[in-house]
């Protein structure tokens, strides 16, 4: 295999980050060290037009803080810098179109990166409307059809398939930073001292309040478990409001604002046990950083979740704190199922993204 230039047509990508932002900067990172890397993406305050980090060539398009409009500023600067690349990958949502008519117009591969399918479930707390509304866009950038689709699962890819049965698809599996997860780097005790923890058994929750995350029902799981104490790291989102309000009155519930990411994972090194009530998961992160942290983990069985869980766990029903609570003092009493580690790396995503995208 030879020297190939790659250009990843992203909405958001480092200094921005989250999830999908940190998998495609290290799956670009390690790519750039055999091939010719270009990223496209939105440029946001403070950056810079144009620059090269670890070997990756970044161009920022400005889009005047809207993260919608790179749907229509970003193709002539795709158009000008991909005339001779080999392959363009773009991702949903927003950067899916101008990658796809790009790469028409230039006649070059292009694949899209699918992280999640939701169909009916962008219903799940939002209006019908609006749920309609999402539900097409959804539908749309799908039917652009791309040469390949990689998703993030193979709950992702059944989910893909059911809507458009004839499509290209693969499975490449996230990669997490398994060495920033190793529990052995992290003090767990300092957190139990700050926040006075000391003697109880702690169930954490971190993450988004998001419309898919399922937080409502862990706080509603909380009133029917006297012994255990809910501890929720929630991160500023609209949906954060009707948490507190949830679980205004309840002395076993703490909730407090996000962290920061180098001390998060002392934050999960000091609980007992991790929740994850989602009602629906492309691929999981959360799931998979709790497992390689070695803590007991109750999930709710949906999307990808029982495919990437591993370590001692216990599976429930979605949207139902009386088996949420069930399956919280099953860990707490030392029962539970367990599965043998699974290999979510960024080195293993990096060779099977090679593997199904290169070779």
């Amino acid at each position: 295999m030879g020297t190939i230039k790659l250009v990843f047509v992203l909405e958001n990508y480092y200094p921005s980050i989250g999830g999908v932002e940190t998998l495609f900067q290290t799956l670009a990172e390690g790519l750039a060290k055999e091939h010719n890397i270009l990223v496209i993406t939105r440029k946001l305050k403070h950056t810079k037009s144009y620059e090269v980090i670890n070997d990756v060539h970044v161009h920022r398009v400005m889009t005047f803080g809207s993260r919608n409009l790179f749907t229509f500023l970003a193709l002539p600067k795709i158009l000008k810098l991909a005339k001779d690349a080999d392959i363009i990958n773009t991702t949903t949502y927003n950067a899916a179109p101008p990658a796809r008519l790009a790469a028409r117009l230039l006649k070059k591969p292009c694949i899209l990166t699918v992280h999640e399918i939701l169909g009916d479930r962008w219903g799940l707390n939002l209006g019908l409307l609006s749920a309609w509304v999402h539900k097409r866009l959804e539908r749309l950038i799908i039917d652009l059809n791309f040469d390949l689709y990689i998703c993030v699962s193979q709950a992702t890819r059944s989910d893909l398939i059911n809507i458009k049965p004839k499509v290209h698809s693969r499975v490449v599996y996230n990669g997490v930073d398994t060495v920033f997860w190793d529990p052995a780097r992290y003090d767990g005790q300092s957190i139990r001292d700050k926040y006075h923890l000391n003697g109880k058994y702690v169930c954490l929750f971190y993450g988004r309040a998001g419309i898919t995350k399922g937080a409502e029902y862990l706080v509603k799981s909380a009133k029917l478990v006297n012994d255990v104490h809910f501890f929720l790291i929630l991160s500023k989102d609209k949906q954060a409001k009707k948490i507190y309000a949830l679980a205004k009155g309840l002395s076993n519930v703490q909730i407090i604002d996000s962290v920061p990411r180098n001390e998060l994972p002392n934050y999960i090194k000091m609980a007992d046990c991790i929740s994850i009530p989602s009602l629906s998961e492309g691929f999981g992160y959360t799931t998979v950083e709790s497992c390689c942290m070695g803590k007991p983990v109750v999930a709710s069985e949906v999307g990808s979740i029982p495919e990437v869980i591993f370590g001692n766990f216990i599976l429930v029903n979605p949207k139902d704190p009386v088996s949420l609570a069930a399956g919280i003092i099953e860990l707490k009493a030392g029962r539970g199922n367990h599965a043998n580690y699974k290999d979510f790396s960024i080195s293993e995503h990096i060779r099977t993204y090679k593997e199904v995208v290169l070779i």
